[in-house]
């Protein structure tokens, strides 16, 4: 296996974890921040409108 070969498998490594990185971020971080400003927001909207 010549160093180029291996720099492309190396490559296709890398850019198979970035988007498991990516796809776990939108599926269960965006959601998580989502929920935290819906609990917010009313709480907000309660104390500003008393």
């Amino acid at each position: 296996m010549t160093n180029e070969e291996m720099l492309n498998q190396v490559a296709e490594m890398l850019k198979e974890h970035t988007r498991r990185i990516e796809i776990k971020i939108e599926n269960e971080v965006t959601k998580r921040i989502d929920a935290l400003f819906d609990g917010y927001k009313p709480t907000h909207g309660k104390v500003m409108g008393a």
